[in-house]
């Protein structure tokens, strides 16, 4: 016999002398893990997921370093779309053995489609967001989360089951029973998918499930072959004594010494594998308060790191808010133009009601200014015959307009001329048309009209 714990060979005895584990119990229950796990695989590849996850979930209680049924379980778990659970039994996975483990790939896997992965987890949040609104009997916007959660993962059966559950409260009988059907194509013994068939059909017994093979990266593994010994048995002498002496044989043999054999034998078996159930129970139980409590510090973490954002933002807030003040001493000092790009320039995001109303009040008194020194700036280039820092000028003039303003339409009238001078005429009747139609100047608008119709004559 070879310890499962230390590896040390020995004969005699069920106990290890190296180690001092129980090694005929532990390979029992490791043996009792081995055919959970295979029942487990077979129920998968036939679609009986939740059959499935019960399987692994004991083969685990038997030998929690049972790496296949972990794997196996946390493909499961990620098909239907737990992802929590499905990371954690990989992580486990991987810290009982590193080497040549198929949950690194998985990992690995989900690593490398983070964006994936935050979808499925954004698939999640949406599904308790739901929950919360089933709760406080909104169903309307619980089923429109739903739909989103379907949306990006549409085999997530707890978000299907919850579906039904909506349909089936507004009296939607018909959608809730394509939905329950949905459901048991993916798992064919989903229990909650059976609870609400029995409800919708109560009179018809449900049909055979059709089975497809799981497209899941399952782990193959294969049961030891039993090793059978027969005996050679001579030829009897006497047919008739033969059988009489067998008989009675075996009828002593079976009260004597193998009835009370394998009755002590079952009931021993039975209280070890109990006190190891308890054992493998109790260091689950551990391990559950290990990950809360992870869980609780990384949420704290989380929390924290929110707070200190915030804190960031808000000082930034505050420090685009008191560029209003400078901003203000700027005009006050004559600066119009300055003033004008730094109120074009700042962001107002975040600001309260109260300075939203100061940063509109000064944009009102700024801008309309800074449009009247801008076309002035332009009619000062376009005489020195700098037609490029006019064209800027009289755009900049255009940006500050709050309002059809006569001065807006003058500068869309020298856009024009400069245009129509530059040969550009597609431009240059666009720029006369718009001041013909909305100009409240008549002077300008008459201008305009003259200069469009010379164009459209020339053409």
């Amino acid at each position: 016999m070879k310890c499962p714990s230390c590896g040390y060979k020995f004969n005699k005895g069920s106990i290890c002398p190296a180690c001092g584990d129980m090694a005929a119990l532990r390979i029992k229950a490791c043996n009792i893990s081995v055919r959970l796990y295979n029942k487990g695989l077979e129920q998968a590849k036939n679609r009986d997921l939740s059959g499935a996850v019960e399987s692994l979930k004991k083969s685990i209680l038997f030998d929690k370093n049972n790496i296949n049924a972990r794997n196996l379980l946390g493909l499961i778990y990620y098909e239907i779309g737990q992802m929590a659970d499905a990371l954690i039994q990989w992580i486990v996975s991987q810290n009982i053995k590193s080497d040549k483990n198929p949950a690194a790939d998985y990992l690995a896997d989900y690593e490398e489609n983070i964006r994936s992965s935050e979808k499925m987890e954004d698939s999640v949040s949406l599904y308790n967001e739901a929950l919360r609104y089933v709760k406080e009997k909104n169903d309307d916007l619980a089923i429109i989360r739903l739909k989103k959660a379907l949306d990006i993962n549409g085999k997530f059966i707890g978000a299907l089951n919850l579906l039904s559950l909506c349909y089936l409260m507004r009296g939607r009988n018909n959608d809730a029973l394509d939905i329950v059907n949905t459901v048991l194509r993916m798992d064919v013994n989903n229990p909650v998918a059976l609870g609400y068939y029995r409800q919708l059909c109560p009179d018809k017994s449900r049909p055979d499930p059709r089975i497809n093979k799981s497209e899941m990266r399952y782990a193959t593994y294969y049961m030891p072959p039993d090793i059978v010994k027969n005996k050679k048995v001579g030829k009897p002498l006497n047919p008739a004594v033969m059988f009489a002496v067998g008989c009675v044989c075996t009828i002593i043999v079976m009260f004597v010494l193998v009835i009370p054999s394998i009755t002590e034998k079952y009931e021993s078996e039975y209280t070890d594998i109990s006190d190891e159930y308890k054992k493998l129970q109790t260091d689950y139980e551990s391990l559950t308060v290990k990950s809360n409590e992870m869980s609780d510090k990384l949420t704290a973490e989380n929390e924290e790191l929110k707070n200190q954002l915030n804190n960031v933002n808000a000082k930034e807030i505050q420090e685009r808010a008191s560029r209003l003040t400078s901003i203000r001493s700027l005009y006050d000092n004559g600066q119009t133009v300055q003033a004008a790009q730094q109120l074009i320039a700042l962001n107002t995001d975040g600001f309260s009601s109260e300075t939203i109303n100061t940063y509109n009040a000064l944009r009102n008194e700024v801008l309309p200014a800074a449009a009247q020194d801008y076309y002035t700036l332009g009619r000062t280039a376009e005489k020195q015959r700098n037609f490029e820092l006019a064209k800027t000028q009289y755009n900049n003039c255009l940006t500050c307009s709050l309002s059809d303003t006569e001065v807006k339409y003058n500068a869309m009238l020298r856009l024009g001329i400069i245009a129509e001078d530059a040969g550009d005429t597609a431009n240059a009747k666009a720029y006369y048309q718009k001041v013909v139609d909305n100009s409240p100047s008549r002077s300008a608008k008459n201008d305009a009209q003259r200069r469009y119709n010379k164009i459209i004559d020339a053409q």
